[in-house]
């Protein structure tokens, strides 16, 4: 290798190694043309592997597609081994976030026996397991609060008792009746302390539940 040919490889390996993934060697004949096949391969298979990280970002960032993901290499086992290990990183980012977003659209709906962990689902771990059983625990709080609300809207319409008091850890479910007919009752619930009248802070459930006991009991 001549003075020439080494500053030329020095060169190129120097604007590889500042990010410029576009620089080639260009021997094509003679005992370097071996060496130059080999490191332009490689840097090929990098610049490919970078353009398809680009491509997956874009998918994500700006197009809002979370299920995008990067295309292992056939021909380099390294860079498939890293973009199989990024690939599994992001699945179980998102996991979670899935299984409460899925939560969330069921208690919309009404349906608050919905669980982000459930027997035979996922096993997660760490700060995961803290955000689900947070969301878990919520969800079961709003569905003892709908349980007592239906238990008490039953006994002031059966009954006709007034004050009824809902056994609900935190929560006191409290019905009163604002012109003293049955027709004018208001439901008033106390959340810490604080009365919420016709339900402010209680799920589309317990409003639908509670209306269709009422409607029953007139």
């Amino acid at each position: 290798m001549s003075s020439a040919d080494l500053d030329r490889l020095i060169h190129t390996v120097r604007r590889l190694r500042s990010g410029d993934l576009s620089a080639r060697v260009t021997w094509r004949s003679g005992p370097l043309r071996e060496l130059a096949a080999e490191l332009n391969g490689l840097v090929a298979d990098h610049e490919r592997f970078h353009r398809d990280a680009a491509r997956v970002s874009t998918k994500i960032v700006r197009d809002g597609r979370p299920d995008a993901r990067l295309t292992p290499p056939v021909d380099s086992p390294l860079l498939a081994a890293t973009a199989h290990a990024i690939n599994d990183s992001m699945d179980a980012l998102l996991a979670p976030g899935a299984d409460i977003a899925r939560v969330i659209g069921a208690v919309a709906a009404g349906d608050l026996s919905a669980r982000v962990i459930t027997p035979g689902g996922p096993v997660y771990k760490g700060a995961f397991r803290e955000r689900a059983l947070i969301v878990d625990s919520m969800v079961g709080e709003l569905s003892q609060l709908a349980d007592e609300l239906t238990r008490v809207t039953r006994q002031f319409g059966t009954e006709g008792r007034l004050g009824g008091q809902a056994q609900v850890p935190g929560v006191s479910i409290t019905k009163t009746s604002t012109l003293g007919i049955a027709s004018d009752t208001a439901l008033v619930y106390h959340v810490d302390g604080e009365p919420h009248v016709g339900g402010q802070c209680v799920s589309a459930r317990i409003h639908s539940r509670a209306l269709r006991v009422i409607s029953a009991i007139r």
